[in-house]
């Protein structure tokens, strides 16, 4: 199973590890740019991360984390800290769009990227129906 429910999204947060979320593609005035979010536990806190990334891939290279991003320092910082795991999945699903049934554990939202690749590159992601 690809997406986490949100039991387990909580309690992964919460036993040390991230979790991610591939939006597609995010800006309207360039389709060439990626967002991917990771909400990322860090010393008692989580941390909501926004990685914007240039869509350089391929169905054979699908590591976004390898994209360079559109910003050449990366991000900065965190997007927001929380204290709990519940504020930072609510923080991103109303604030920054992602969608509370496709959260994945850290790395496996690639495949979602493949998804999107292979079906050209949606404006909108997730299409219906996917």
């Amino acid at each position: 199973m690809r997406f986490l429910v949100r039991a387990y999204q909580e309690s992964t947060l919460r036993r040390g590890y991230a979790i991610e979320q591939f939006l597609g593609r995010t800006s309207e005035s360039d389709p060439t740019v990626i967002t991917m979010i990771e909400l990322r536990p860090k010393d008692g806190a989580f941390q909501v991360w926004v990685h914007d990334h240039w869509d350089i891939g391929a169905e054979t290279f699908i590591d976004v984390a390898e994209f360079p991003y559109t910003d050449p320092d990366g991000p900065d910082g965190p997007h927001a800290t929380f204290d709990s795991p519940v504020g930072a999945i609510e923080y991103a699903e109303t604030v920054l769009g992602a969608i509370g049934s496709r959260w994945t554990n850290e790395g496996v939202s690639e495949s979602e990227y493949l998804d999107f690749v292979r079906l050209g590159r949606p404006d909108k992601w997730p299409p219906v129906g996917v």
